[in-house]
């Protein structure tokens, strides 16, 4: 038979201390209660059930072994496939994943943020998503790793990252070497990923003197109606029928926009690779089966992930203050779209 959970009522009159009291130690806040007081009522806690003896445990070791994780898109196979892995390596470790996806909303990042504080996390890894700071209160003597997410604002948090003007320049470079002149540069999100990405694709077509500069940015504006792929599809469709498509080469910051571009051109007779050739990124497992197979950067979510989950239990075990760079190499995977 299931053993009832006992309340904090009922706890309290067990020890022989007040609510108020019992509340206290439980949520290890301070009060006019002695050292004695709060070890005879965590020896009452572990006698009671395994649920109240892990809380207990974690009070004395203040630690929960838990850690959370915030993301903007679970649907994102790079995303998805990121997590899982972090999740691995930490249950491997005995902790436990909360996982947390805002959907690129700001506020819901703050709320998610706060909900973390109150179950009183070891840990948080913040994937990508908006630059927004977090609470110093908050963030002081907790291990916090950024992965592809600045942290330029917090000198104690450490930031994992794929070396995104990399990708940019190597993604550029095989167009400009199949003959490209004019390429376009298409993305959903104006976030720090994308920017480092276009930084990339600039400085490598001024090396190359490609005529190239924001006029050559297509941003595929945020519609609920739309998938990525139905929303660059629709807007590369729109140039096209307006003559405002001239490009022979395209790079996406994403593989779902990049089908959604070769969609629209294949739409409109034009051929890919003959007449236009695409580069997608993050290598999601549709690049290899969809038609003509999707050319796209490959960032390591393996790698990515050891090296988030190592720093992260490091700045937890070791309450670190100091922050460390760690760039995670990405490299070209050339299919049929840029043959």
């Amino acid at each position: 038979m299931t053993e009832k959970r006992m309340s904090i009522k009922e706890l309290a009159k067990i020890t022989g201390y007040s609510v108020a009291t019992v509340s206290r130690v439980l949520n290890n806040k301070e009060g006019k209660f002695s050292e004695k007081t709060r070890e005879k009522i965590l020896a009452v806690i572990e006698e009671t059930n395994y649920e109240t003896n892990s809380i207990a445990k974690s009070l004395r070791m203040q630690r929960t072994n838990t850690v959370g994780v915030i993301l903007p898109d679970l649907s994102n196979a790079f995303f998805a496939r990121l997590v899982q892995e972090i999740e691995t390596l930490l249950s491997s470790k005995g902790m436990t994943l909360i996982i947390c996806t805002t959907n690129q909303e700001k506020e819901k990042e703050v709320q998610y943020l706060k909900m973390l504080e109150g179950k009183m996390v070891d840990g948080i890894i913040m994937i990508s998503g908006n630059n927004s700071s977090l609470n110093p209160v908050f963030i002081k003597n907790k291990g916090v790793v950024f992965i592809d997410r600045d942290n330029s604002s917090e000198n104690n948090i450490s930031s994992v990252h794929s070396d995104h003007r990399y990708g940019g320049k190597i993604a550029c470079q095989k167009l400009i070497a199949n003959g490209c002149k004019k390429i376009a540069f298409v993305t959903q999100e104006d976030v720090q990923i994308t920017q480092k990405i276009f930084e990339g694709v600039l400085q490598t077509t001024k090396k190359q003197s490609i005529k190239f500069d924001e006029s050559n940015s297509i941003l595929i504006t945020s519609d609920d109606k739309f998938s990525k792929t139905g929303a660059s599809n629709s807007i590369i469709s729109g140039l096209i029928k307006e003559n405002n498509f001239d490009y022979d080469g395209v790079i996406c910051t994403d593989d779902r926009l990049a089908i959604g571009v070769i969609l629209a051109l294949q739409a409109h007779n034009k051929k890919v690779p003959e007449e236009v050739k695409v580069i997608g990124y993050g290598n999601d497992p549709i690049a290899k089966y969809f038609t003509p197979s999707l050319s796209s950067i490959r960032q390591d979510y393996l790698h990515l992930a050891r090296e988030s989950v190592n720093e992260l239990l490091y700045r937890i075990e070791n309450k670190a203050e100091k922050s460390y760079d760690i760039t995670i190499p990405v490299s070209l995977i050339n299919r049929q779209t840029t043959i």
